[in-house]
């Protein structure tokens, strides 16, 4: 397993780690911000397309059984799986945004107005978090099958595939 990682990040490693070392070398005092600047948001691209690249050949390398090429790869599946894995990611961080917010607002008026209930009520906010999580986990299988290029919408299938499990997803 270690020698098939090698050879699914090995080559992004090293396209990361060049921006990356430039970076934290500018960050010395006297630098030029405009240049560090430039290096992070070049590492954090590399960082984000070497993520990307590494998980779909993982995919492929063990649902397809594919062997993993040495020469970093980023084509249309790979921008595919990047596209909805943000998609997945705006839609749980949504999920979460709207449940802490509604927790904040009524625990903090129940804590204010009534002690102990209020702390119940924030206790039942986290609840509605982990179960709007666990729901939206479920989008997650829509990866494997997009690294996979399994043709049709991957969120329908997705959903489907997940149902009964998605608060083992959620912790998983």
């Amino acid at each position: 397993a270690a020698g098939v990682c090698l050879k699914l990040c090995g080559a992004w490693g090293v396209a990361v780690a060049v921006p990356t070392i430039a970076s934290l070398a500018l960050l010395t005092p006297g630098a030029k911000d405009a240049a560090s600047a430039a290096a992070t948001v070049v590492a954090i691209a590399l960082s984000l397309a070497g993520v990307t690249a590494f998980a779909v050949a993982w995919h492929r390398a063990i649902l397809r059984a594919e062997a993993p090429a040495i020469l970093p790869r980023f084509k249309r599946r790979e921008w595919r799986f990047l596209g909805y894995s943000l998609l997945i990611s705006l839609i749980l961080f949504a999920a979460a945004l709207v449940a802490g917010m509604a927790a904040g607002i009524v625990s903090a008026a129940a804590v204010a107005a009534m002690g102990k209930v209020g702390a119940a009520v924030f206790a039942a906010a986290l609840v509605v978090m982990i179960v709007a999580g666990a729901y939206t986990a479920r989008l997650a299988l829509a990866l494997p099958a997009i690294a996979v290029d399994e043709p049709g919408p991957p969120l329908g299938r997705a959903w489907e595939r997940g149902k009964g499990n998605g608060t083992r997803l959620f912790f998983g």
